[in-house]
Formats: structure tokens, sequence, C-alpha cells
């Protein structure tokens, strides 16, 4: 091995250091300033960029605030359409009744101030204006464009903006075609008023300053804000119309009708044809920029300046180190005893393991909604299919009666539902879920008994037995022992030796039976559906003081107390 030198003197270490840790300073300074150079022109190319970004970012909420907008008229248009095809059904047109049909559209418009309704003939001449008393001396549509194409096509239509006559205010209407007999007998023309399309701008939340304009196919403004009263009626700028002649979207630099600078996002909406644009102040986007970039080099000096501070501060606090390292030599070379000061990462430990238990946390949350998730399709479905299962099977004469049935067969369901959701779907009670039931029939605590011990249905049963007991109830106060002040009924349960539960529904006092129906209903389909998925069976005895109906629950399907 090579011999060790023996230290005779460390006055040396002095002089060497000193010049060392001269020298250490001004390097780290020239590195600093050789590092920070390029930062800053990276930084003020990524500045530029960034100001660009914002800038288009700010275009591209322009846009999108026009889509909104357009999507919202058009919304409100199909709105409007729906209505007005559903009233083209009214049956007061198919027996000619007028005075009836401008009832109904009186009813109707109530609630909307802003809107009205009104009837035309192939003629143009209207027939039913719902914005007059019903008698009123009528007009003519002035435009038969929209109409002959309504006639001729049968399809709905939106006209642009015109003055409705007899009232002589501007609107837009929305033409749909009245059938009768396999042809167009009318049209029924809905408008809709600057005003209240105004309504509808109002709700999009316009910044201060933005300026939003929806006009017709040909250019006439039918809303604005601000100041729609202003320029209703009024041609939009003729720079939107060559731009959008060009292409269904552009967004480009324009003028506003007040003398306003803005720069300009204008669409043609798909279905109606509309025109959307959007305004927003130029010097609203550009300032911001020039402000950005403004700021970013006068800070960027003043950062540059602070930088350097601390980088000699940075120096002087290595330098310190390094000296306490030569002392730590000299103290070493005299044989002194050095005690061990780790320099450790354990914070960066601390927050590995922090963000380790966070990733588990996270990963098991997202397990559990997927789980409720899929938890909560499934009952969707479920019901879903019950509920299109009984508008399917369910039979009446009338339209009225099946609206009935329906109504309570899907409110049994609902409460069904309530009492699962109450348990968190644990399963219900079966006294409790029968008396949920039985509630919508008034007196049902006069006039039903109910006994057995306490039974909790599993969540499986308890909507098909909800159900059961609905059609039973409905049964009785049509027919039976409910539909008669002197009527009774007996609900009993007891658990079988075989572990089975045994429910009986018995009436008595009501009319007397005379034998089974000659046609089974929906209700004895529920029945034994009911019994079926809950893994038992029904029968039902039609005695003459009244409906005796016995059904078993198998064990599976229902826990006891």
């Amino acid at each position: 091995m090579r011999p060790v030198t023996p230290l005779r003197s460390l006055s040396w270490l002095n002089g060497l250091g000193a010049v060392a840790l001269r020298s250490l300073r001004v390097r780290l300074l020239v590195l600093a300033a050789a590092a920070s150079l390029p930062l800053f022109v990276l930084a003020s190319v990524v500045l530029v960029r960034f100001a660009d970004i914002q800038f288009d970012w700010a275009m591209e909420r322009q846009r999108n605030l026009a889509r909104a907008t357009a999507a919202a008229m058009e919304r409100e248009i199909g709105s409007l359409v729906g209505s007005l095809e559903i009233l083209a059904l009214a049956p007061e047109l198919s027996f000619g009744d007028m005075r009836g049909f401008h009832d109904r559209l009186a009813r109707v418009t109530r609630p909307y101030p802003t809107r009205s309704f009104v009837l035309y003939d192939s003629d143009g001449q209207q027939v039913v204006n719902s914005s007059l008393p019903y008698g009123s001396p009528l007009g003519q549509r002035t435009s038969r464009e929209n109409l002959d194409f309504v006639f001729a096509t049968g399809r709905p239509r939106v006209t642009d903006l015109f003055i409705g006559k007899p009232l002589g205010r501007l609107l837009v209407a929305v033409d749909v075609p009245v059938m009768q007999g396999g042809r167009v007998a009318y049209v029924l023309s809905g408008g809709l008023t600057p005003a209240g399309l105004t309504g509808i701008l109002a709700e999009q939340h316009l910044p201060s300053g933005w300026v939003v304009v929806v006009a017709d196919r040909v250019g006439r403004i039918i809303a604005r804000i601000p100041n729609s009263d202003l320029f209703a009626g009024k041609a939009v700028s003729p720079l939107i119309l060559s731009h959008l002649a060009q292409a269904d979207e552009a967004v480009f630099p324009n003028v506003t009708q007040d003398k306003t600078a803005v720069y300009t996002a204008a669409l043609r909406a798909p279905s109606s044809g509309w025109i959307v644009a959007v305004g927003v102040p130029r010097e609203e986007l550009d300032g911001a920029r020039n402000r950005a970039l403004w700021t970013f080099f006068v800070g960027g000096g003043a950062l540059g300046t602070l930088n350097l501070a601390l980088v000699l501060f940075i120096a002087r606090s290595v330098s310190r180190p390094i000296r306490r390292l030569a002392l730590h030599a000299k103290a070493l070379g005299q044989g002194e005893a050095l005690p061990f000061a780790p320099s450790g990462l354990g914070d960066v430990d601390i927050a590995a393991a922090a963000l380790s238990q966070a990733s588990d946390a996270q990963r098991q949350t997202a397990e559990h909604q997927a789980l409720l998730m899929r938890e909560v399709d499934h009952r969707a479905k479920n019901a879903l299919t019950v509920v299109q299962t009984i508008v399917r099977l369910t039979r009446a004469e009338r339209p009225a009666d099946f609206v009935d049935a329906v109504d309570g067969r899907i409110a049994a369901l609902a409460r069904a539902h309530t009492l699962l959701a109450k348990s968190r779907w644990r399963g219900a009670d079966l006294s409790t879920l029968i008396g949920e039931e039985l509630m919508p029939y008034g007196d049902a605590e006069v006039r039903i008994t109910l006994a057995g011990p306490a039974v909790t249905l599993q969540a499986d049963a308890v909507q098909s037995i909800g159900l059961l007991f609905h059609e039973l109830a409905t049964n009785a106060a049509k027919y039976g022992a409910l539909s008669s002040p002197a009527g009774r009924i007996i609900v009993a349960w007891r658990i079988a030796p075989a572990g089975d539960l045994e429910v009986t529904w018995r009436e008595h006092g009501g009319p007397p039976l005379g034998g089974p129906p000659v046609k089974q209903g929906f209700g004895s389909t529920i029945l034994a559906a009911a019994a079926t998925q809950v893994g038992g069976s029904a029968v039902q005895e039609w005695e003459p003081t009244g409906l005796r109906c016995t059904f078993r629950i198998k064990a599976d399907f229902f826990a006891a107390a």
C-alpha cells in the first residue's frame, strides 16, 4: 500500500479555503446568471405563447357561448314544436269546435303571457287567435311562404321575423300541420316574441360588456343583449352575413351597431337556420394580453435582480457548511470525536407514504363507487322492467281507467320502494308493507285486521308482495269487501311446519259472490307471478261470503323476528 504522509501542519488550509470559497461564490453567481438567461428567454416565449393560448381560449369561450345560445334557441323552438304537435291532435279540431279549441289554447297560454297560438286555413286566414277573444275580427298572414311550405310538405317550419296581425308586434312563428283525413287541413302557428327570446339570452349569464345577437335566416335581429328593444327588427352587420355565407361558423373582428370594436363569433343554428353572434370588446382581450406581457418583463427584471441576490445568499449558505467541513477535517486530524449528522430525505419519504395511502384509498373509493353504480343500474333496470310489464299488460276499456290502473300499480311499487330505501334495501316488515298498500282506502285501520308474527321480507320479495296486496285491495274496493260499508278483511299469516310463510286474505260482509269471474284480469296474473317470484304458490277461492286467497312465501324470502 501507498504510505500515508503525516500531516505536519494545517496552516495552509485557511488560506486555500478562503480562495476556494471566493471562487465558489463567483462561480455560483456565473452559474445562476447562465442558468437564468435561457430560462428568462424561455419564459418570455412561454408567456407570449400562453398569452396567445389565453386569447384562443377566450375565442373558444366565445364560440362555445354562441353554440350554447344556439342550442338554447333550438330547444325553445323544439319545445314549441312539440307543444303545437300535441295541440294539433286536440279533439275539438276534429269536430270543428273552434270555440272549444280557442278555450283550450287560452288555458295553455295562461302561464306564458308572451306566447300565443294562431290557427290558419289554406288561404292564410286566421281561424283562431289565442291572443284575442273568440269572435274578434281576425286578419290574414302577410307572408305566405312558410304557410305554403307546411301545407305542401306537411312538415313543421320556423318563419323569419315578421309583424303579426292584428296586434302589430314583432314575432317569429313556428308552423306545424294539422292533419285530417291524411291531408293538411290547417296550420297551427306558435309565436315567439323578441322579449321572450331575450329572456333566454339573459339566462346565458354574459360577462359585462359582451354582446349577443340572435337573428333570423335573412339577418334581421330577433333578440339582443344589451338593448334588445332598440335593435329588434334591424339588420345585423353585413360582415356577419358575409362570413356565414362562406362557413357555418366564423370568428372575426367586427364593429357593433353601437360602434364598439369587438371580436365576433358567429354561427348558423343547424335546424332553424337562425344566426347567433357573440361579441367581446377587443380592448378586453388585447388589453389583457398586453398587460400580461408588460407585467412579465417589468416583473422579470425585478425577479432577475432578486434571483442574483438569492444566489449570493445561497452561496454564502453553502460556504458555511464547507467551512464547517474544513473544521471537521481539522478536528479529525487532531483525533477529536465527530458526531454523525445524517442528511436524509424524510419529508419525501413521508410524502411518498402519504401519496401511497391516498392512492389506496382512492382505488378503494373508485371500486366502491363502481359497485354502487352497478347496484343502482341493476335496481333501476328491474324497476323499469316491472313498470314496462305493468303498462304492457294493463287492460281497460276507457283511457281514464287505464291511467288510474297504471297509476295505482306504479304508486304501489313506489311505496314498496320507499320502505326498501328506509331500510337501505335490507328488506321490509310484512305488517308495515300491508299497511302502506292498504292506506289509500280511508278507514282501512278499522275495516282490515292484520294478525301474525313479526316477519321481515327480503328485499327481492318486497315489491312483488306489495304489488300483490295492492291488487287484492283494488279488487276488494271495486267488487269485494271494501265496496260495501259492512265489508271487512282479515289478513293473517303464520309460519308453516315446512318453514314457508302462509298468508291468508279473507273478505266477508261484501257483496255475495256467485263463483269465480268469467275472465281473469291482470290482478290474477300479478298474483300468480308474485307467488312464483317468491318461490311459492297462490290459491283463490270465491266463497259466497267473499274472496279467500292463500299464498305461500318460500323461507328463502323472509326472516322471522
